[in-house]
């Protein structure tokens, strides 16, 4: 009985005639050199492919901190507009801005593969939305409502995405 992950056997070399190799030919992501097959994307596969210095980057970065982070500021968004006495539905239009980064992110990680920094295609960027981040929810905090306009708590809000 063969594993949904391995190659079919009786693979036609429909397309040969032009260019195109066979499945035969070509390896299946996830399967091992020693003929063992893993689901392409189990944990070994992910770390062969990797590197275990890159997953707890991103575990760390985006699922620690990022649910540690919206867990305390989420629920105090709708009372920080209360306070600069925005009506319900531009609230809601403002949290749809604020939610536009989580919207976006196909395309953040498509410009973070062709434009490395340093050599490096995710961990600056990860660490650029840190700081960024961090220094937003700051400022939120630090700088008086009556010194800090609505749009540019909008703007914070987006870097806190």
């Amino acid at each position: 009985e063969s594993s949904s992950w391995e190659s079919n056997s009786q693979a036609s070399d429909v397309g040969s005639d032009v260019g195109l190799s066979s499945v035969e030919d070509e390896p299946l992501r996830g399967l091992a050199d020693d003929g063992d097959t893993k689901a392409p994307f189990s944990m070994e596969t992910l770390l062969t492919h990797f590197g275990a210095k890159l997953l707890v980057t991103i575990v760390g970065t985006q699922h620690l901190m990022k649910g540690f982070a919206s867990s305390f500021t989420c629920p105090c968004v709708p009372f920080l507009y209360k306070t600069y006495h925005v009506p319900g539905s531009r609230s809601q239009v403002f949290t749809g801005i604020s939610m536009l980064p989580w919207a976006m992110k196909p395309v953040i990680g498509l410009i973070s593969d062709a434009m490395p920094i340093f050599g490096f295609h995710k961990a600056p960027y990860m660490l650029l939305s840190m700081i960024f981040g961090v220094l937003a929810c700051a400022a939120i905090g630090a700088i008086p409502q009556e010194q800090m306009p609505i749009k540019w708590v909008v703007v914070c809000m987006i870097l806190m995405q």
